[in-house]
């Protein structure tokens, strides 16, 4: 069945299920007339009357129903499923017309499967991406499946990992941002013996670079302890929400970065672990931009299998956006970060595969969420270290379901506008 472009198959799709459905209506209703004398063609009559299973006869009363072709050949059975509908159709008195014309869209539609390797499968995933709701159930349900597929083979499982980031006017430069993070990552557990766990990465560019040189405390203040490329990280810690006793980390060398892990031999089969972490960088942003077209960026992603990732983007009101943030999705690529400067187009793939991007209510308050417990704690550890007031915050938050391991969401943000005289 050759197929140049995508409105030519879209319309092969369309002729296949009209056919179909024209045919399954015409030898049900034949059907059901001389058995039950009736023409609705609901799936109680047809599983009573003719003997079809519950399953088969709900898709097909779905699909007979649904105006939309598309959408009706996502419903239509199986080959195997319009086989029983065939059989039934000659023990209850259906005319040769109508079976022939059903065993006809049959075939058409077995030739169709048949040029998808994965069959109903991928035709499913074909029709998808002509049908939003469908494409948003096939794509969390593929992900959880995933996301079971690599718990098995990592070994590991991660409840929740949760970021969130705090933009605010420097205290030494009033052209520029601090940055203040905090990472939580609920639940890490190990799953068989000696699997590793990684955490989250501090950047290490430069051969013997202290990860420090660019990160304080929350409040400002320098970092103490030895220095060098294995200062020890549990100066990153916020104890107040690691779970206890807290486990040993490690540093591991990943080609510039640094990872933060639990030790191999420090948490036991199926032992929970809660840890967090949390650091200012001073002056990391520009806070004008003089075109009032750049944009800037954070990079968030998972190397182990979880249940979801969470992010909110705290904005100080003197650091308030001209328009809100936005999210998208990497996946299969390696960019370089240097070069990002603008959002992917809203109609790239990179935007339409990823999250919205949603307001939260200003106030400790509104960081509730069903799978995010330490949203709350985080806010309030924030602004006592920090000596913020959450009130003076807009609140941002974006989220992903079983993300995909090193799939990389991307949360962008518009600078402000140089003010006149500035």
């Amino acid at each position: 069945m050759p197929v140049t472009t995508t409105s030519d198959f879209e319309g092969v799709l369309r002729s296949i299920s009209r056919g179909l459905c024209e045919a399954l209506s015409s030898v049900l209703t034949e059907s059901l007339s001389a058995t039950a004398g009736t023409h609705q063609l609901r799936p109680v009559l047809l599983t009573k009357h003719l003997g079809l299973n519950k399953s088969v006869a709900s898709r097909i009363a779905r699909a007979l129903r649904e105006p939309d072709e598309l959408r009706a050949l996502y419903g239509v059975p199986t080959p195997q499923g319009l086989e029983l509908v065939h059989k039934a159709g000659v023990e209850h008195g259906a005319s040769t017309e109508a079976l022939n014309r059903l065993r006809v869209a049959s075939e058409a539609y077995g030739e169709l499967l048949a040029g998808f390797s994965g069959g109903r499968t991928d035709l499913e995933a074909a029709l998808a991406g002509w049908i939003p709701e469908h494409r948003a159930r096939a794509e969390r349900d593929a992900r959880r499946l995933i996301f079971r597929g690599m718990t098995t083979f990592e070994g590991t499982r991660t409840g929740v990992a949760y970021n969130s980031v705090y933009l605010l006017p420097s205290e030494t430069d009033a052209t520029r941002l601090d940055v203040l993070v905090v990472t939580v990552r609920e639940d890490v557990r190990r799953l068989r013996l000696d699997e590793p766990l990684p955490l989250f990465q501090v950047d290490a560019s430069s051969h013997g670079r202290d990860w420090r040189d660019s990160r304080t405390r929350l409040d400002g203040s320098r970092f103490e302890g030895s220095s060098g490329r294995q200062a020890d990280p549990r100066s990153l810690l916020l104890e107040e929400l690691c779970s206890s006793p807290l486990p040993r980390l490690e540093l591991q060398p990943v080609d510039r970065a640094l990872s933060v892990r639990i030790a191999e031999d420090a948490l036991d089969v199926n032992q929970l672990a809660t840890l967090a972490f949390g650091w200012r960088m001073p002056a990391l942003f520009p806070r004008f931009d003089e075109t009032g077209a750049a944009f800037r960026h954070m990079c968030f992603a998972s190397s182990k299998p979880t249940e979801s990732m969470v992010v909110d983007l705290f904005v100080h009101a003197d650091a308030s956006l001209p328009s809100p943030p936005v999210a998208s999705i990497n996946r299969g690529t390696t960019w370089d970060h240097s070069l990002l400067k603008t959002p992917p187009p809203l109609e790239s793939r990179a935007r339409i595969s990823a999250p919205d991007v949603h307001v939260l209510r200003s106030g400790r308050g509104g960081l509730k969420g069903v799978d995010v417990q330490c949203a709350e704690g985080a806010a309030h550890l924030v602004s006592a270290q920090a000596g913020l007031d959450l009130d003076d915050f807009a609140t941002y938050r974006t989220r992903i379901e079983f993300p995909m391991v090193n799939e990389e969401l991307t949360l962008w943000w518009p600078t402000q506008t140089q003010p006149d005289g500035g």
